[in-house]
């Protein structure tokens, strides 16, 4: 799959939790491939298509999820980081 944040990670967690190997691939690695197969059109199937090819001919590493305690500090730092920049804008507004 392609690298999305936070959007994606739940669904990399249950895939791998289903007993799926799962990749998380950087969108640029993706769209190079693509465009090295000279394919400019975009659509979802596309998209499909060519992260399988890019898959089979590449074989990403295979993505292993963090402990329960990263990912706990991981939610921890991203709520800090929206509390911070909340902070500042308001501050600035102020």
């Amino acid at each position: 799959m392609e690298s999305t944040g936070i959007y994606g990670e739940k669904l990399a967690y249950y895939l791998h939790e289903s007993g799926y190997k799962v990749s998380i691939v950087n969108p640029a690695r993706i769209k190079a491939y693509a465009r090295s197969e000279s394919i400019r059109n975009k659509t979802d199937k596309i998209d499909c298509e060519v992260i399988s090819r890019f898959c089979k001919a590449q074989n990403p590493l295979v993505w292993k999820p963090a402990s329960p305690e990263e990912y706990a500090l991981k939610e921890l730092y991203r709520l800090s980081s929206k509390l911070t920049k909340g902070s500042v804008k308001n501050f600035k507004q102020a």
